[in-house]
């Protein structure tokens, strides 16, 4: 029988695999609002402790791994779950969160629920997190757990904790977003229930999550953050930027990644925060390394001055979604900027000294032969003009099709998915197209050209850190923060 150490109305408990780079961000966030609003809140993650367990080609995996392999003995995995319970079980919650960010949680789900069942009959499991929409019905269904959130989950779990179900975003189908105004009044999330010196003595990477928006002005073919989160709200440039100097100045971490999906949709907050951040910097004497999501914008909409101001507030590396060097995929996409404006943006942050991570697709749904070489084009003159310079790691994504997307859409409206269920994940992978030249677009076609892609840039960008290159089931959100 556990010793109760203390009673709370919630353990928000992160369901593996979480990226182990730094905290897990939502709970965080969760926490940090009910408990403004007076009840006790503690957060658990069980990834670190899952991960030091784990073989050395384990652990060169993860979060990527096929954990049906990794835990083929069910007594293993009941045994960690088990002991990852007798942790939550200490607070003798009333409401136990499941918060969920990798679709690779799916494993996790069914014996950690049954447990719950099995040793607590009566506390309550609720779900939530970015593959909730997809999922959470199921789970439901299957006395998994007795409610699932979907989108913003601050005000639907304040609900559930006064032991309501009444908001919509609770067992709901399309997510209400909180307001702007109700945005911008959440408070810094809280990390005191976080290992932070985890991630600075043994994890890769030693950073803090934080956002500063949600949802996107944008509107990409390939990404569900719209339907997700249905409507775009940002913080105070000013604002947001004494909440990352809050941050470095309580934790000291070595990073600050932003979790937003674009950080600089809003381009005047963008320059607001980055602003405040030099101001800060130097009344603080602190010096934060910042990553963040930022978007392509036209030379007219972000200028030179914009990389100098990022750079001198603190940002030392942009993650830029790319996608293609194919201005007719980019087009597709909902991507309009041209190729001279992506070679700026490169210029820009070779000279002001701010690293970038190129994001590209792979066998996106349009893609001919002709629009894959000029793919390849691309990255040759980017190597011509000395920009890969500016480039600290390239990811190639093979298109995956995901569920309420535009592009989800698009293949339901032109056949592709009439020999497959689009509902299903593994089969919706095995998608393939006859394009409009005639030319077929299958599974082996892209893979092929994901190869191509890894092969010109590893021999050609040959000061490369990093190179990642990520299969088609292999999906985070970069919602929050992946």
């Amino acid at each position: 029988m556990i010793k109760l150490q203390k009673n709370v109305d919630c353990v928000l408990f992160s369901v593996p695999p979480i990226l182990l780079l730094g905290p897990h961000l939502a709970p965080a966030l969760l926490k940090a609002y009910a408990e403004d609003k007076g009840f006790r809140v503690v957060c658990y993650d069980p990834s670190p402790g899952i991960y030091s367990r784990l073989n050395s080609k384990e652990q060169e995996g993860w979060p990527y791994n096929n954990f049906e392999e990794v835990f083929k003995d069910k007594a293993l995995l009941l045994e960690e779950v088990n002991l990852w319970l007798d942790e939550v079980f200490k607070y003798n919650p009333k409401i136990i969160g499941l918060s969920t960010h990798a679709w690779a949680s799916k494993f996790f789900i069914e014996p950690i629920s049954n447990e719950i069942r099995r040793r607590a009959p009566g506390v309550q499991i609720i779900t939530g997190g970015p593959v909730a929409l997809d999922l959470g019905i199921e789970w439901k269904q299957n006395g998994w757990v007795d409610h699932y959130v979907v989108g913003d989950g601050e005000e639907a779990f304040l609900e559930l904790l006064s032991g309501g179900t009444n908001h919509p975003n609770i067992d709901g189908k399309i997510p209400v977003p909180i307001s702007q105004e109700a945005f911008r009044a959440l408070p810094e999330p809280d990390f005191s229930d976080s290992d932070v010196e985890y991630y600075k003595q043994k994890a890769k990477g030693n950073r803090l999550y934080l956002i500063g928006s949600r949802g996107c002005v944008f509107n990409c073919s390939f990404c569900n953050v719209p339907a997700m989160t249905q409507k775009y709200r940002y913080k105070d440039g000013v604002e947001f930027a004494r909440e990352i100097m809050n941050a470095q100045e309580r934790y000291n971490t070595n990073y600050i990644e932003l979790a937003d999906s674009i950080t600089n949709a809003a381009p005047n907050e963008f320059r607001k925060m980055c602003h405040e951040l030099i101001r800060l910097k130097e009344e603080k004497q602190l010096d934060p390394k910042i990553i963040c999501f930022f978007r392509i914008r036209r030379a007219q909409i972000t200028q030179e001055e914009d990389f100098a101001l990022a750079a001198k507030a603190g940002i030392c590396r942009l993650k830029i979604g790319v996608e293609s060097g194919s201005f007719d995929v980019r087009e597709h996409i909902g991507k309009k900027e041209t190729n001279d404006d992506i070679f700026f943006s490169l210029e820009m942050c070779k000279k002001y000294g701010i690293k970038v991570n190129l994001l590209l697709i792979a066998g996106y749904i349009n893609e001919t032969e002709e629009m894959f070489q000029e793919n390849l084009e691309f990255l040759r003159e980017i190597k011509r003009r000395e920009l890969d310079e500016a480039i600290e790691m390239v990811v190639v994504n093979e298109l995956y099709i995901s569920r309420r997307t535009p592009v989800f859409d698009f293949a339901k409206d032109t056949g592709v998915f009439d020999n497959i269920d689009p509902e299903d994940d593994l089969a919706r992978d095995a998608w393939q197209t006859q394009l409009s030249n005639g030319e077929m677009l299958d599974p082996k076609i892209r893979r092929q050209r994901v190869h191509s892609l890894k092969k010109f840039v590893s021999e050609n960008f040959v000061h490369l850190k990093n190179l990642l290159v990520f299969a088609a089931d292999e999906k985070f959100s970069a919602e929050t923060g992946s």
